[in-house]
């Protein structure tokens, strides 16, 4: 708090003291979704063109997923962020200029899933109106803490973060999440696809096309990979239980030679997937993996999602283009006749966006059950 902001208890509403302030917060921020919190503040605090400054200096819960922030900026507005990590960042700001001075007056804190609020009003009950408030449901940037404990904030109002990627002295301190390194592919698939749509040269077209299908296949196999070692801490899977799943498909290593190799390398056994020494574009031997590692039957969820035959294919194509001399502008060539052919069309490349972004979707939410 800054030396100029004074928080008082006593009054006759009897409002938390900063201190008591601070301890209900950090409580109610881990035990409830939703809660609110209310404190008095002296009006010179807010009515002084140098009382610039935090009110509540950052305050994380003790688990350090949510916290909050309020301070004055710009000698009249009062800015609230509440955050959570994984989640993201809301923020309401309030114009001083449309509240009326007191000699003190109360300052409200809410938050829930939905939105956050900002009230201030006078403390006596004598005072007629004033109260001025702001509310707002809007994620206006990611929250995620890197591998040192620091909390980073990704984007703002009006500044969407695409990717990431943030290193510290040439070690990788904060990577993007499997669901948002997918996301970002998906995005630039979108992209390639409004040009191939707008083209009125097909070979210009087929050739994007073509490359969205490498593309989304690479995002298939890196979102499988990332999600796996994901999974490994969420789910409290013990070293030796990894090392055991990652040998069964890593071919001719024992287990104790993984958890050696991750232990020289300093880092969780689960980061040696990223070695490629297992093919998660191989559907096969990913659900062994995965089967192993969490009991989870990966090839089941695909088979639910009714998308697994298309995807595959998909794999299958991606192989031929990028290793094979047969050019895929008929993606099916080698099975035309008897089947009709299929181009590597924009409507063909909208469709495959589609199932790989809804099986995505489908595979997430099926992880995290």
């Amino acid at each position: 708090m800054g030396s100029d902001m004074v928080l008082s208890g006593d009054n006759p509403q009897e409002f938390p003291s900063l201190d008591e302030a601070v301890e209900i917060l950090r409580t109610q921020l881990d035990q409830q979704d939703e809660g609110s919190l209310v404190f008095q503040v002296r009006e010179s605090n807010l009515s002084s063109e140098e009382s610039d400054g935090s009110l509540i200096q950052e305050v994380e819960s003790d688990s350090g997923k949510k916290g909050i922030r309020l301070w004055k900026k710009d000698g009249n507005h009062l800015v609230y962020e509440f955050f959570e990590v994984g989640t993201g960042l809301r923020r309401c700001v309030i114009n001083l200029d449309e509240f009326t001075a007191y000699s003190d007056f109360f300052v409200s804190l809410t938050w829930s899933a939905a939105e956050i609020s900002l009230y201030i009003g006078p403390v006596s009950d004598d005072y007629e109106g004033g109260l001025v408030s702001e509310s707002s449901s809007e994620i206006i940037a990611q929250v995620r803490r890197d591998k040192n404990g620091r909390l980073v904030i990704l984007g703002d109002s009006g500044v969407e973060v695409g990717y990431y990627h943030v290193q510290e002295a040439g070690q990788d301190t904060l990577m993007p999440q499997s669901k948002e390194i997918f996301d970002f592919s998906e995005t630039k698939c979108r992209t390639l696809l409004r040009v191939a749509e707008d083209t009125d040269d097909f070979l210009i077209e087929s050739t994007l096309v073509q490359q969205i299908i490498v593309m989304l296949v690479t995002g298939l196999e890196t979102y499988l990979e990332e999600r796996f070692i994901e999974m490994c801490s969420e789910r409290g899977v013990q070293e030796e239980e990894i090392a055991n799943a990652m040998a069964s498909v890593y071919g001719p290593v024992s287990d104790e030679a993984l958890l050696d190799r991750a232990e020289k390398k300093g880092i969780p056994i689960q980061e040696l997937a990223r070695e490629q020494q297992i093919n998660f574009q191989d559907i096969s031997e990913a659900h062994e993996i995965y089967s192993r590692a969490f009991g989870f039957n990966l090839q089941d969820c695909l088979n639910n999602t009714g998308n697994r035959g298309l995807i595959e294919r998909s794999i299958d194509a991606r192989h031929t283009i990028i290793h094979e001399a047969t050019d895929m502008t008929i993606l099916n060539i080698d099975r035309v006749p008897p089947q009709e052919p299929i181009f590597a069309s924009h409507e063909y490349g909208l469709e495959i966006i589609n199932t790989f972004s809804e099986t995505i979707d489908e595979l997430h939410q099926d992880t995290k059950s």
